[in-house]
């Protein structure tokens, strides 16, 4: 949401990302378009959000987020939005998202997907019942998600570990998800229902 804030904000967000880049240090960006935000800066999210995730490695986004960038319709032109932002965006290697499906308030199923330039993946499917608090899940999956990679984990274990991470976030109230690794891989191994002493 940074670029949202202000003209100053969204430059500041610039310079990090180009020094970043210049000193070889990976990028990741979450593109969180929310039009409240930008008030009436919002014609001018498309040209900011293309600067910044062109210079990223890592996106966090979903169509939505890539037709709003690119000016297209996608599926329209029959081009899918993975293929578009990886043919936009140069230095993107992976971009990453989650799945929502809503059946109402506190019932709602959660997947995540993550693509690369030669390989795609996806999680299975979480059912969420009785939601306490379901913002910052993305933090909590962006977050899980570059533990992952940083701790060196397969796609696959990393996009696991990110989807567990939004998962358990719904259980907990406020912002910020308090779970830990430990707790995300007792979810992963599908034994969280046992009794712990």
């Amino acid at each position: 949401i940074t670029p949202a804030v202000s003209d100053a904000a969204a430059q500041a967000a610039f310079k990090a990302m180009a020094v970043a880049r210049e000193l070889n240090v990976k990028v990741s960006f979450d593109c969180n378009f929310r039009a409240r935000l930008w008030g009436d800066r919002t014609s001018e999210a498309p040209r900011l959000l293309r600067e910044l995730c062109g210079l990223a490695d890592l996106v966090f986004g979903d169509e939505r987020d890539i037709g709003l960038m690119l000016g297209k319709d996608l599926q329209a032109n029959g081009t899918g939005p993975t293929a578009a932002a990886f043919n936009f965006f140069p230095h993107l290697e992976w971009l990453a998202a989650t799945v929502r499906t809503r059946h109402g308030v506190d019932d709602q199923e959660l997947s995540g997907t993550l693509a690369g330039r030669t390989a795609s993946y996806t999680t299975r499917t979480w059912s969420l019942h009785s939601i306490v608090d379901r913002i910052g899940a993305g933090d909590a999956f962006a977050a899980g998600l570059l533990h992952g990679m940083l701790a060196g984990l397969s796609p696959q274990a990393a996009l696991d570990t990110a989807t567990a991470a939004a998962c358990l976030k719904h259980s907990i109230p406020g912002d910020f998800n308090l779970i830990d690794a430990a707790q995300i891989a007792l979810l992963l191994s599908d034994q969280q229902t046992d009794v712990r002493r």
